[in-house]
């Protein structure tokens, strides 16, 4: 089955992730932040929900955990 070959939605399940037909993995819970933030602010100005039930967005790690950690004296 082609599911049994879909890794991400396989890793997302392990991790309990409330994955949707449209996900997007981004590095730490401030760009979700930041997803959810334009979303809102286009649902305001526009009427168009950005989001929807159909897409996810989804943190890899929290805060600084998913993304590169910065190099000491960066």
């Amino acid at each position: 089955m082609a599911e049994e070959l879909d890794y991400i939605a396989y890793f997302a399940r392990t991790k309990r992730f409330d994955i949707r037909p449209r996900t997007i993995f981004v590095e730490g819970t401030t760009d979700v932040e930041l997803f959810e933030l334009a979303a809102k602010l286009e649902k305001e100005e526009t009427g168009v929900d950005l989001l929807g039930d159909r897409l996810a967005i989804i943190a890899a790690g929290e805060k600084n955990e998913g993304g590169r950690k910065e190099c000491a004296g960066n």
